[in-house]
């Protein structure tokens, strides 16, 4: 059940949660709770994203946070100021206030080894791939 504290902005569903940040910028999930991935901290984020059992959120300085399952390192982002985040199935990308990309967790199909391509304006990570779409406008697949 969705827990009503409306307005909703930006949504996420990740395998069996989801989680929304509501207008005053705080992060709501529900749905499986088995790894804490529908637990998210006290914090107010601009940009929420959730993977298979981890959740990640983008504070407005910049920083990632992530919660749940981090078997493979999902939920620990490396330092950095980040513009944009997705969450995938074992692995997280981000895009870094510079444009390029960083991914963390499972790497096992290279779902986390970003091509050095040029600077990113989006990015999705799937449940093996990640894809995203570089400023001069076309897009790469790992």
């Amino acid at each position: 059940e969705i827990p009503f504290k409306p307005p909703y902005e930006i949504i996420s569903v990740g395998r069996e949660h989801a989680c929304g940040i509501r207008s005053d910028g705080i992060v709501t999930c529900w749905g499986s709770n088995t790894y804490g991935q529908s637990t998210p901290p006290p914090e107010y984020f601009i940009q929420v994203s959730s993977g298979e059992y981890h959740t990640c959120g983008l504070k407005a300085n910049g920083t990632v946070i992530c919660w749940g399952l981090n078997d493979d390192g999902q939920a620990t982002p490396p330092a950095g100021v980040y513009s944009a985040i997705s969450a995938g199935g074992y692995h997280t990308c981000g895009i870094k206030s510079d444009g390029l990309v960083t991914c963390w967790g499972r790497n096992d199909n290279g779902q986390a080894t970003a091509p050095a391509t040029g600077k990113y304006l989006n990015i999705s990570a799937g449940m093996d791939h990640t894809c995203g779409v570089i400023n001069n406008g076309t897009v790469a697949c790992w």
